[in-house]
């Protein structure tokens, strides 16, 4: 488990070129485990949702973990894109996934 913090928001205007998104540094703290969350699973995870953005997890992610295990087994809705996932959701998938292997 994870306690993450959104540390503060960062306006578009301080990046060139300027976003028509808001962003945020987020900190994570380790709550049960010594460890954190495998890295490269995490990346593979987020990098498949986001390559993809407009489109429902459920099809950018179908090639790293099945429909069921997100909807029944982690409780996350597979109808949500990328960017509507909080940052535990990821790291939940991630753990998942890192069990599994």
């Amino acid at each position: 488990m994870y306690q993450c913090n959104v540390e503060f928001d960062l306006n578009p205007a301080v990046f060139y070129p300027k976003p028509k998104v808001d962003s945020s540094i987020v900190s994570f703290k380790t709550l049960e485990r010594k460890s954190g969350p495998d890295i490269k699973i995490l990346e593979n995870i987020t990098r498949a949702a986001f390559s993809q953005r407009r489109k429902k997890i459920r099809t950018s992610l179908k090639d790293i973990i099945s429909e069921v295990d997100l909807a029944q087994k982690l409780n996350i809705d597979i109808d949500l894109r990328a960017e509507q996932l909080s940052v535990n959701e990821y790291l939940r998938i991630s753990e998942y996934l890192e069990r599994q292997n």
